[in-house]
């Protein structure tokens, strides 16, 4: 036994010598870029943020406040025979206190992704080096209007329900009702949305909102009366002057995203789809020459409206016509 404790601490001796005369902190430094870019089905102004990886001698990198952004870097998008431009701009940084007050990043204010189209994109640097990818925006959301409720409440007073079909080029897809209402305030009328939950939860008395996540080729939005209406009480709960709010209708909203998003999403959660891809949180990247991501997505809203005695059920004021009850 003794023998054997002995030649421990030989060993144990020789690895600490060697740690110490090898013994290396830092590594050679090799740069990298890292450029996100989500194209938004929903608007004409698109924007791309381009960084880069930074060397510091300081032993805790937070304490390094020079921003690694990106500037003077030219920045295409092609579809079909068109092409769009990215330059760039600053605004201001919410949380200053590390890199300044200015945040550097790349916009185009006129330009709305196709649907159902090859978007490419490139980027070359102003020391040369080129950073490029390739996405699929998703296809046109089609809603099944003969299976989906167009009046609230419906024929079926339990549940809400709307249909589409899958969408081409996506993978996930998140949808959500919101209430479009009015209410009077500082001597005006003032627009608002209120988001309708998937479902609440009860505890010890008070009901907590659980909104809907992405689900995977997701073709159907449903919720129950009783938590569209706790919605609705919402809107004015504290207020005793129901008749200083105006509901006009219920927009559903549902947001497909293509492939590279779905990805992307799926590395975030860390899960696990049967579309076969086994990604570890935060490591996907579809970028030749650097890391990020490149992707889309598409909108589509359904416009659903609401019976006037539903409406004054509440002591609101109805926004639109009258619909006929069936």
């Amino acid at each position: 036994m003794k023998t054997y404790i002995f030649i421990l601490l030989l060993v144990l001796l020789n690895f600490l010598n060697s740690c110490d005369e090898g013994f290396e902190p830092y590594t050679d430094y090799d740069e990298k870029y890292v450029m996100h870019c989500i194209l938004r089905g929903d608007t004409n102004y698109q924007t791309l943020i381009l960084t880069k990886s930074y060397f510091t001698n300081e032993p805790n990198p937070i304490n390094y406040k020079i921003d690694p952004s990106v500037e003077n870097a030219t920045i295409r998008v092609w579809y079909g025979d068109s092409i769009r431009f990215f330059t760039q701009t600053t605004g201001t940084r919410k949380d200053s206190s590390r890199y300044g007050s200015s945040v550097i990043f790349y916009e185009n204010n006129d330009f709305t992704p196709p649907v159902d189209k090859e978007l490419e994109i490139q980027i070359i640097l102003s020391n040369g080096r080129k950073l490029s990818s390739i996405t699929y925006s998703p296809s046109k959301l089609i809603f099944n209007r003969w299976n989906s409720d167009t009046i609230i409440p419906s024929t079926d007073d339990d549940k809400i329900t709307l249909k589409w079909t899958n969408v081409k080029n996506s993978i996930y897809v998140k949808s959500r009702f919101t209430i479009v209402y009015s209410k009077y305030e500082n001597g005006s009328w003032q627009k608002h949305i209120k988001e309708v939950p998937q479902y609440y939860v009860e505890k010890n008395g008070i009901y907590y909102p659980k909104y809907s996540d992405p689900n995977i080729y997701g073709s159907v939005m449903q919720i129950d009366m009783e938590t569209f209406s706790r919605a609705m009480s919402e809107i004015s709960e504290g207020d005793p002057n129901k008749e200083n709010y105006i509901i006009y209708s219920c927009i559903a909203e549902v947001i497909a995203y293509d492939e590279n998003l779905s990805k992307y999403y799926s590395a975030q959660k860390n899960s696990l789809n049967n579309y076969t891809i086994n990604l570890n949180r935060s490591n996907f990247t579809n970028i030749n020459g650097g890391t990020g991501i490149f992707c889309s997505y598409s909108v589509g809203y359904y416009f659903i409206r609401l019976r006037h005695s539903y409406i004054n059920s509440f002591g609101y004021i109805p926004g639109i016509s009258d619909v006929k009850p069936k």
